[in-house]
């Protein structure tokens, strides 16, 4: 579920249902609003294809472009992985709210990554996410992503998450994602990530 934001007002929302193989294939139907019934998103490996049931047109996208205007990419849409497009380039524990964080801060592995380096703190306790800072090829800090909820069920496996995410250039402009409803025992048909499935199953 993501909801985008300008000045405090909301703008736009999205719900969907997501189903994620891995660290590099995803798939999404879109549930509402109502104008967005009708079309889904899949991703195979670094490829992703949009599908508009209404024109029958599907369409491969860029990762670098916007979320249908929200603040996020298409590459940070159920992107767990950041070793999938990045690598560590340094690790170091510092003290912040008289807390021990490690920072990690990770470098794009070629040029079509959205960003060219990414800096991630993590919680030395429960190694959780804290925040992330994403910057630019030139350098320049772009986004911001803030943790402000995570829970887990009696198992210890993720079962909510809210976060976050700011434009640092237009930080007027934010959007909140929320990440719930988690089925680890759902099995996944061996066809569900590729475009013929999407298109048959986007309602």
């Amino acid at each position: 579920y993501i909801e985008s934001y300008e000045k405090g007002e909301k703008t736009q929302y999205f719900d969907m249902e997501s189903y994620v193989d891995g660290h590099s294939k995803y798939l999404l139907i879109y549930q509402e609003p109502a104008i967005m019934k009708g079309q889904g998103q899949v991703r195979i490996d670094s490829t992703i294809y949009q599908y508009v049931r209404k024109t029958d047109r599907t369409q491969q996208v860029s990762a670098k472009t916007s979320f249908y205007k929200a603040v996020l990419s298409q590459e940070d849409i159920m992107s767990s992985m950041l070793s999938s497009f990045y690598e560590m380039d340094k690790v170091e524990e510092v003290e912040e709210n008289n807390k021990t964080i490690y920072r990690m801060t990770l470098t794009a592995k070629e040029k079509r990554s959205s960003y060219a380096t990414i800096v991630a703190d993590i919680d030395s306790e429960t190694y959780l996410p804290i925040k992330r800072l994403y910057y630019s090829y030139s350098g320049q800090l772009v986004k911001e992503f803030l943790i402000e909820e995570i829970k887990k069920n009696e198992k210890g496996e993720l079962d909510y998450v809210r976060f976050k995410v700011t434009d640092k250039i237009k930080p007027q402009y934010y959007s909140i994602v929320i990440m719930d409803q988690f089925d680890t025992t759902y099995e996944i048909p061996e066809n569900m990530f590729s475009v013929p499935y999407l298109k048959t199953h986007v309602k």
